[in-house]
């Protein structure tokens, strides 16, 4: 059985379509409980959410007032109310396949995967837009990411390539990676390095999301190094900058959380308390890198600027 939680906030333009995707009929059997945590949302997120209520008994509403704590707070919050031995992320404008939950079951199954055990499943996901027309191209495809950069810590370490939004977790996994500190980058982030570090990340063959891209996305898929990119150089700079730092913040806390044994993970975090000369030796002695050339090429010119 799992436990889907969910983070909901003003998102009464999709939400509904999410849910209609999620409680299909042949999807009952395997769903224990939709926690829901609704950030203090002030349009009809909460009348969508009430009218489901009345409909079935598996959604489980905590409904957060005052000023909203963000996605990465809030699925922190819901994550913690689950108690199943598989849980599912899921995010309120996205739609899920009909196949999503039943495939995981029979891949779980098939590699008799066991929840006292660190696993992460997830896949690809496909790229629609605000109307939930498909984009004919994959999330992996469209940011030019490598098949297997998941497999390895030091690739998720800098860059993560595995959707929350597409993401199972068995309970052990959760139970370790848990509670999310302020330092992570975002709450999916942190879980994946969990995974990685201290058990296995499973790829399903297919994807099983419709990743909505709207302008609201917290994060969504955007390609930030192009024309758009140098007419606002400053700009970009300085967010690309900010973001490495969050890296680096994350990676430090990874660290003092865990006492995780890596060599990348030493270099990353003492690479700004570096001269320029230790910077270079650690750019050259470690895979300091993005999953592209040029997006590797502006991460190492900050990494030396920071």
């Amino acid at each position: 059985m799992f436990d889907i939680v969910l983070a909901s906030h003003n998102g009464e333009r999709f939400l509904k379509e999410q849910l209609d995707s999620i409680f299909l009929d042949k999807n009952l059997p395997y769903i224990n409980c939709v926690i829901i945590i609704d950030d203090a949302s002030s349009d009809n997120t909460l009348n969508i959410i009430h009218d489901f209520q009345k409909q079935t008994n598996r959604i489980q509403l905590h409904s957060l007032t005052g000023t909203p704590i963000g996605p990465a707070s809030a699925f922190n919050y819901g994550l913690q109310k689950t108690n199943s031995d598989w849980i599912m992320l899921c995010d309120q404008d996205d739609i899920w396949h009909s196949e999503k939950i039943l495939n995981t079951v029979k891949y779980i199954d098939k590699k008799r995967l066991k929840c006292q055990q660190n696993h992460l499943i997830f896949s690809d996901v496909l790229l629609v837009d605000s109307t939930g027309q498909q984009l004919n191209k994959t999330y992996s495809r469209f940011k030019e990411i490598p098949e297997h950069w998941y497999s390895r810590f030091e690739n998720l370490l800098q860059q993560n390539v595995v959707s929350g939004c597409a993401t199972t977790v068995s309970k052990a996994l959760l139970r370790a990676a848990l509670p999310i500190p302020d330092e992570a980058y975002m709450h999916d982030w942190w879980i994946v390095l969990f995974a990685s570090a201290f058990g296995e990340i499973h790829k399903l063959d297919r994807e099983y999301v419709y990743y909505r891209q709207h302008e609201k996305n917290t994060i969504g898929a955007r390609k930030r190094l192009g024309l758009k990119a140098i007419l606002n150089f400053f700009s970009e700079w300085t967010r690309f900058k900010n973001s490495v730092e969050k890296i680096i913040a994350q990676a430090a806390k990874f660290k003092t959380s865990t006492n995780y044994n890596n060599g990348l993970l030493e270099a990353l975090i003492n690479i700004p308390n570096e001269n320029y000369y230790k910077r270079l030796l650690m750019v050259s002695n470690y895979k300091l890198r993005r999953s592209t050339k040029l997006a590797s090429f502006i991460y190492l010119l900050v990494l030396m600027n920071l």
